[in-house]
């Protein structure tokens, strides 16, 4: 059976992104449970029962929920970026098994792995990235999940999408790390620290 995964972002005892949350939902149930009816995740956590502070709430499920955690979110750190080639990866789902991604992981706490795809930029192993040139935000178009704040930036104006090669990296100043736990510059390295 095939198993997914949803990280949700609990901001002060509210659920955000909770609508693209729930699209996504839906596209792998009709996708892969067609005949099952897709959970929301106010199914699952009911706004105020968090006060304080920005919590993950880590939904497991297959045809239904399997498992249901929260924790409050430890942002993690990242003092070097790596380039890794790898062609044959594909994340186009959330699926639990992250096995392909973490072989990618060089194994160093501090380091955050870009995944390049037949000569295209893609995503790192725990996100989506953006990429400053010094005048404006930009993501690869060529993705490998398109993550719920991805899209959030691109529908708000703040991310364009752009097509970017391995080559192209040398023009940008900054990267930066999305996704649902991550907002644009929160977690963001200076390029020349990108090893490729």
């Amino acid at each position: 059976m095939c198993r997914f995964i949803e990280t949700v972002r609990i901001e002060n005892g509210q659920i955000k992104l909770g609508l693209l949350h729930n699209l996504r939902i839906t596209r792998v149930f009709e996708d892969f449970f067609p005949s099952n009816k897709p959970f929301s995740v106010t199914d699952v956590f009911r706004p105020g029962s968090v006060k304080q502070g920005r919590y993950k709430l880590r939904i497991e499920y297959g045809r239904k929920i399997l498992l249901t955690e929260m924790s409050e979110y430890v942002r993690r750190t990242v003092n070097r970026v790596k380039a890794v080639r790898c062609d044959s990866i594909d994340y186009k789902y959330k699926y639990l098994d992250r096995s392909a991604l973490n072989r990618l992981n060089s194994g160093t706490s501090d380091e955050a792995v870009v995944i390049i795809r037949n000569g295209f930029v893609t995503d790192s192993t725990f996100s989506n990235i953006a990429l400053f040139d010094g005048s404006e935000w930009v993501t690869p178009d060529t993705w490998l999940l398109n993550g719920v704040m991805r899209q959030h930036l691109i529908a708000a104006g703040f991310l364009r999408e752009k097509t970017v090669r391995l080559e192209d990296l040398s023009k940008y100043k900054t990267i930066s790390f999305i996704n649902a736990m991550l907002d644009l510059g929160e977690l963001a390295v200076c390029m020349k620290s990108m090893v490729i």
